[in-house]
């Protein structure tokens, strides 16, 4: 079954909550499974497989979400890098950043800067829009594994928007 609450769909299965995966179009899902990225229809029916299992590389996938250029990236903390692949077909078109140990999940703010939560360093990193090292954020993290990204009205969009 699939709910949808305002801009976010959950895939709810026998007591299992599905949250690795975004909405690829109005009418389908995108679902980190396996090494591989599979689409489904809202209904929950199987569409296609969107990207092959291991397809650029792809290892131990967490989060997937599309970029403000609309092509979908993907962490691959098997091998700490992001997956950047065609938002439309599923084609690879290589490694958006690498050297993220453990790389769980991606959000993107409104400069197309990442930010990168990583279980294996206990960190954050923030990427440009071209995928280079920013910085990273490091304060008593614990295996971190979300990222929600806020803004404030008094926030300059120059600054990095805050971490929650």
């Amino acid at each position: 079954m699939i709910n949808h609450v305002g801009k976010w769909l959950f895939l709810v299965t026998a007591a299992t909550v599905i949250c690795n995966f975004t909405a690829a179009r109005a009418d389908s899902l995108l679902i980190a499974a396996g090494n591989a990225v599979e689409e489904y229809t809202t209904s929950g029916s199987f569409a296609k497989t969107f990207v092959a299992s291991g397809g650029g590389g792809l290892s131990s996938p967490g989060n997937l979400t599309f970029g403000l250029d609309g092509n979908l990236y993907v962490t691959s903390g098997g091998d700490g890098t992001i997956k950047e692949y065609n938002g439309q077909t599923g084609a690879f078109l290589g490694d958006f950043a690498t050297g993220l140990p453990g790389a769980i999940d991606i959000a993107f703010d409104s400069l197309g800067r990442a930010y990168v939560a990583q279980y294996g360093t206990n960190q954050v990193s923030q990427l440009s829009a071209t995928g280079a090292l920013l910085q990273t954020f490091t304060s008593m993290l614990s295996t971190p594994e979300g990222l929600t990204l806020t803004t404030t009205a008094s926030r300059n969009s120059t600054e990095p928007p805050a971490l929650s």
